[in-house]
C-alpha cells in the first residue's frame, strides 16, 4: 500500500497516472478470479447436483 501511493504520486512520477492504471487493472483481475473461486464455482456444483436429483426424480417416475 504505502509503496504503491508513492510510486503513483504525481510530483514524483511522470508516468503516475498509467502506473495506477496498471495497478487498478491488476487488483481487479485479482479479485474477479477471488469471487470466481470462491462463489463462481460454489454455485456451479450445486446446479449441477440439483440437475442430478431432477434427472433422477425422472427416472424414479417414468420407471415406476
Amino acid at each position: 500500500g504505502i509503496a504503491i501511493k508513492a510510486s503513483t504520486d504525481g510530483e514524483n512520477n511522470l508516468d503516475s497516472m498509467s502506473i495506477t492504471f496498471v495497478y487498478t487493472v491488476l487488483l481487479m483481475i485479482i479479485m474477479g478470479l477471488s469471487m470466481y473461486f470462491l462463489y463462481g464455482r460454489a454455485g456451479s456444483s450445486s446446479a449441477r447436483a440439483q440437475r442430478r436429483r431432477a434427472l433422477d426424480l425422472a427416472k424414479e417416475s417414468a420407471g415406476g
